[in-house]
């Protein structure tokens, strides 16, 4: 067993990547996206982490399930297919499906942690 510690917020190991939207179902981008990860678990049917984004937005096709909380600044999601809109700020947390369409807006720095199904 691996277990990680964190300290304020931050794992006290670095291991973060440059992220690419576009190889994760993101499309129509506005800004400059800037985004990276950090993979603290993975096996084949899932993967648990941190995400780090500079302000932009994107239409997202989500090709796997994720369950994540807000760890800094926010971000504003909106089902595609019902039009329903929520914006999540630290501390909260959502599950969107795959194959769910959303737009994703991010307005200033923000952070999550997440688990993603890839079943």
């Amino acid at each position: 067993m691996t277990v990680f510690s964190y300290i304020n917020g931050h794992r006290s190991e670095d291991g973060w990547t440059e992220f690419d939207p576009t190889k994760n179902g993101a499309r129509n981008i506005s800004g400059e996206f800037d985004a990276s990860s950090r993979i603290d678990f993975a096996d084949e049917k899932m993967v648990a982490g941190e995400y780090v984004q500079a302000p932009a937005s994107a239409t997202i096709s989500w090709p796997f399930t994720e369950h994540a909380f807000v760890l800094e600044g926010s971000v504003t999601i909106k089902d595609l297919k019902t039009g329903h809109s929520a914006t999540y700020n630290v501390g909260d947390g959502w599950v969107i499906k795959q194959g769910s369409e959303t737009e994703w807006t991010v307005t200033k720095k923000f952070r999550k942690a997440f688990v993603l199904y890839l079943g």
